[in-house]
């Protein structure tokens, strides 16, 4: 929130709390606002006016069958007494809707990493292209077209994601893959290295007979991060973990 918004907001609890104070001691104990001069009545078809000398308070009752309101006017005073419920409640909705107007929107904390940049192009190229054809695969409930991407360990373990999922009558569908970015890369061993990779992808499940979403979306790109370790042998990349992580 910018500091000009801040002293608006302030300024205008604080032109409130003066309205408001004043009209709480005058419901419970008789505050008039300001003097104590003389008072005088006048009387005229049903509109009684109470009025001090020195023009700094005003009363007005106004009677309609068997129903009356009081109203509050403070001339010599910054504010605005009332006496309804209706208009107590219309000062919060007032003040809220200043509050949420003015609000600077909170950015989210997130560690999604934007550019492609671990300092090899041609490693940072075959990760994409290695990244890409498995989650086309997985798209497609055929995992066996990219078995040589993968480690024996993690293969296994994607494959038994999708038969569970088959056997619930579910299918999941990651499609129009986005790698935006590669951080936090680290070699763990002469062949082993991990990598982050920021992606953005279109991800949901549908029923397996009836096709239709149950979980997620087909229309709108999700943020994703998640943490790659390959085994680099020199010839090809293949999966061996992946983790998940918050973005």
């Amino acid at each position: 929130m910018r500091k000009k918004q801040k002293l608006f907001i302030t300024v205008l609890i604080a032109i409130v709390f003066v309205a408001f104070i004043p009209h709480a001691y005058a419901t419970a104990g008789g505050f008039h606002g300001g003097g104590g001069g003389h008072t005088t009545t006048y009387n005229g078809g049903g509109n009684t006016t109470t009025r001090d000398y020195d023009d700094s308070y005003t009363s007005n009752y106004n009677s309609y069958g068997n129903n009356s309101y009081r109203s509050y006017h403070s001339y010599g005073h910054i504010g605005y007494y009332v006496s309804s419920p209706f208009d107590i409640i219309f000062f919060i909705l007032l003040i809220g809707g200043f509050l949420w107007k003015f609000k600077k929107p909170r950015l989210r904390t997130s560690n999604y990493v934007h550019g492609k940049d671990i300092g090899n192009t041609g490693l940072e190229k075959e990760i994409e292209q290695t990244f890409i054809s498995i989650q086309e695969a997985w798209d497609r409930q055929d995992l066996q077209s990219v078995r040589n991407l993968y480690t024996d360990e993690l293969y296994y373990k994607h494959q038994k994601v999708i038969d569970d999922l088959l056997a619930k009558g579910l299918i999941n569908h990651t499609n129009d893959v986005i790698v935006d970015g590669f951080s936090n890369y680290k070699r763990k061993s002469d062949e082993t290295f991990q990598v982050d990779i920021s992606f953005v992808a279109i991800d949901y499940s549908v029923n397996k007979d009836t096709k239709q979403i149950v979980q997620g979306n087909n229309m709108y790109r999700q943020d994703f991060k998640q943490r790659w370790t390959f085994i680099d042998d020199g010839r090809k990349l293949k999966a061996d973990k992946v983790k998940e992580l918050k973005v």
